[in-house]
C-alpha cells in the first residue's frame, strides 16, 4: 500500500468517527453506603470506554442528608414516609435537565419494600418530569433480597413521568434470608459490613457481583449506538439479570399488606422524628425482625405446597416481573 492510499484510509476512518453521532447518557443514582453507585458505574463501564458516548454521573442529594450508619431507631423511623411515598426536599441536580439524553441509567435501592425515599422524592418533582419525559431508561438495583414491590412502584413513577423502561437488573445478597437480615441490619445500624460478630459473611451485594455487573454493558452499548432496545431485556436475562425466589416473593407480597397498616398507624401519631410516635416505631422495630424469623421457614414450606397448587400462575407472575 502506497502512502497516498494509507493517508486516504486514515482520512476515511476519521470521517467515519466524526459521522457517528455522540450519544449522551446520564447515570443518575442515590447511594447511601456507596454500593449502589458502584453498581451503576460498573454497568456503564463499556459506555465510558466508548469514544461515541458521553456519560454524565449525577447524584440525587436530600436537603437533609441521610446519615450512614443510620442507627437503629432512625432507620425504622424512616419507614412510614418511605412506604407511603411522602417526598421530601432535595437539592437541584447539577446537570441540565433539559438535555436530550439518549439514555438515562437509574441506579437505585429498595427501602422497606419501596423505592428509597431520596429516589422516590426525585421522581415526584417537576425536575424529574422534565428530565424523563420521552426518555429511554434502564435500571439497576442492589438489595438484600426483596425488591419486587419497589420495582413495581418505580415502574409506575417512571410511567407517570413519561419515561419508557427498556431494561432492568436486580442484584441481591446471595446469602439466606435470615443471615442477610442480620448482616444488613448490622451494616445499616453500626456501619460494620465485614464479618459481623466474627462469624457472619460480608453484608450486601458481593464484590464479585458488583464488578461483574459490567457484563451487561456490551449489550447496552450496542443498544445505545443503534437506538434499538427491543431485545435488551432478553439479552440481560440470559446473563442472569433477574433472579426471583418464589418463597421470598410470597413473603414480600404478604409483608406489603402488613407494612401498609403499620405505616399508616405510625404516621397518624406524627411526622418523622416526632416523640409522639416513638413507641409505635419501637413496636414495628422489634416486631419486623421477629416476624421475618418466624415466617421464613413457614414460607419455605408453603412454597412447596403452593408450587403444586398454582405453579403455572406463579411462574407466569415471576416471568412478568422479569420483563419490562
Amino acid at each position: 500500500m502506497n502512502k497516498y492510499a494509507h493517508l486516504l484510509l486514515i482520512l476515511l476512518e476519521r470521517l467515519k468517527y466524526h459521522a457517528i453521532e455522540m450519544k449522551k447518557i446520564l447515570l443518575l443514582t442515590y447511594s447511601q453506603s456507596g454500593q449502589t453507585e458502584e453498581l451503576g458505574k460498573s454497568l456503564v463501564q463499556e459506555l465510558l470506554r466508548s469514544p461515541n458516548c458521553e456519560v454524565i454521573v449525577e447524584q440525587i442529594r436530600p436537603l437533609n442528608p441521610v446519615p450512614f450508619p443510620w442507627g437503629g431507631f432512625r432507620f425504622f423511623d424512616a419507614f412510614p414516609e418511605t412506604f407511603l411515598e411522602e417526598p421530601y426536599p432535595l437539592y437541584p441536580l447539577d446537570c441540565d435537565v433539559n438535555t436530550d439524553y439518549d439514555l438515562i441509567v437509574l441506579a437505585y435501592q429498595p427501602w422497606f419494600l419501596s423505592v428509597s425515599r431520596p429516589v422516590m422524592s426525585f421522581l415526584k418533582t417537576k425536575e424529574a418530569k422534565t428530565l424523563l419525559a420521552g426518555k429511554s431508561v434502564v435500571t439497576i438495583l442492589g438489595s438484600r433480597n426483596m425488591w419486587v414491590g419497589a420495582h413495581g412502584k418505580l415502574k409506575r413513577l417512571l410511567a407517570e413521568n413519561g419515561a419508557t423502561l427498556k431494561g432492568h437488573i436486580a442484584l441481591s445478597d446471595r446469602h439466606s434470608n435470615l443471615v442477610s437480615l442480620i448482616t444488613i441490619l448490622a451494616w445499616l445500624i453500626t456501619g460494620k459490613r465485614e464479618g459481623f460478630a466474627g462469624i457472619f459473611p460480608r453484608a450486601g451485594v458481593s464484590v464479585q457481583d458488583v464488578n461483574d455487573a459490567n457484563r451487561f454493558g456490551k449489550s447496552l452499548l450496542e443498544c445505545v449506538e443503534s437506538g434499538d432496545y427491543s431485545r435488551l431485556q432478553e439479552k440481560w436475562l440470559a446473563l442472569g439479570a433477574v433472579n426471583i425466589k418464589p418463597n421470598l416473593l410470597m413473603m414480600e407480597q404478604r409483608g406489603a399488606k402488613s407494612f401498609r397498616a403499620f405505616a399508616r398507624w405510625i404516621r397518624k401519631a406524627g411526622k418523622e422524628g416526632d416523640k409522639a410516635r416513638r413507641w409505635r416505631v419501637y413496636t414495628f422495630m422489634y416486631l419486623l425482625p421477629a416476624a421475618i424469623v418466624v415466617l421464613t421457614p413457614i414460607t419455605f414450606f408453603l412454597k412447596i405446597i403452593v408450587l403444586q397448587i398454582r405453579r403455572k400462575s406463579l411462574e407466569a407472575e415471576i416471568e412478568k416481573i422479569k420483563q419490562v
